[in-house]
């Protein structure tokens, strides 16, 4: 039973592909994870994400009071023992975590190709690829050494796509399954073809290349498609900022397949995030409430 949130909790369709966009919680990869992994002892999953520190730093703002309750247990530190985490910084180290992945053949014997690198040897298939915050790669804001050119929309697609193909030769039987988080997808534009800013040394004019969404194109890759947002049914109470922050946040998830049209089979999950000390903590944590 997938699930982006701790048990108990609403569980996700049946799926193969996932495509997360909005401000998801930062936790929702890791319990997408441990869902997965509790369903199979050898069950397996990798995490890609662009920054180890902004990763971290998110984890550690939000605060999972279910993560800081349970991630002593026993039975948790096995799941999350299979949990594979790698941080390609910029596109092109992506492409080459993607390119070592590697896992032994049945027939091998143990004698594995001489370029195998121990950090990208898998003992087994993984039964869940997880990219986070692929969007980064295209902000310029990010430091990356990415070139104007290569920030465009088929840039783009060509990433995630890279991806697809990479798993699914991981192994001979059905693919792993693929989620792609990105808080900033359901805003994210791009322009489809690079138009350079100089001709023949000469300054060109203030033209830029429109922009095109990128969500509505990149959705249709993708079996599930899940919008994070704030529960746009709720009315904040007329009692002041105090009192609305006793309340917590209204949440709301929209879940629809991703390559069909229509609002058919639009699926809503409502909750709020709580924000409290507990009497053995020092800081805030976060808490689930189901609406």
């Amino acid at each position: 039973m997938l699930s982006l949130f701790p048990q108990p909790a609403p569980a996700l369709p049946n799926l193969s592909t996932l495509l997360i966009a909005g401000p998801y919680h930062p936790s929702a990869p890791i319990h997408l994870a441990l869902t997965l992994n509790s369903e199979n002892s050898k069950a397996r999953t990798i995490i890609l994400s662009p920054s180890r520190s902004v990763f971290k730093e998110d984890l550690l703002r939000f605060n999972d009071s279910w993560l800081n309750s349970h991630s002593g247990d026993g039975k948790i530190s096995e799941l999350t023992s299979n949990i594979v985490l790698f941080y390609p910084p910029t596109p092109v180290h992506l492409s080459l975590v993607l390119s070592m992945l590697h896992v032994p053949s049945p027939d091998s014997d143990g004698n594995e190709p001489t370029w195998s690198d121990p950090r990208t040897m898998q003992i087994s298939a993984p039964s869940l690829v997880v990219l986070l915050e692929p969007s980064r790669y295209f902000l310029s804001s990010t430091g990356s050494p990415m070139s104007s050119s290569a920030r465009t929309l088929p840039s783009y697609l060509s990433l995630v796509n890279r991806v697809f193909v990479s798993i699914s030769n991981l192994t001979s039987d059905s693919p792993p399954k693929f989620a792609l988080f990105d808080s900033q997808l359901h805003n994210f534009k791009l322009p489809v073809v690079y138009e350079p800013s100089r001709l023949f040394g000469e300054e060109m004019s203030s033209h830029q290349p429109p922009q095109m969404p990128v969500l509505p194109v990149v959705e249709k890759l993708f079996q599930w498609v899940g919008i994070f947002e704030d529960d746009p049914s709720y009315i904040p109470s007329s009692q002041g900022d105090e009192v609305a922050a006793d309340e917590g946040a209204r949440k709301q998830l929209r879940l629809y397949p991703g390559s069909q049209d229509g609002d058919n089979d639009v699926q809503l999950y409502h909750w709020t995030e709580i924000r409290r000390r507990a009497s053995s903590r020092e800081s805030e944590e976060t808490y689930f409430r189901w609406n």
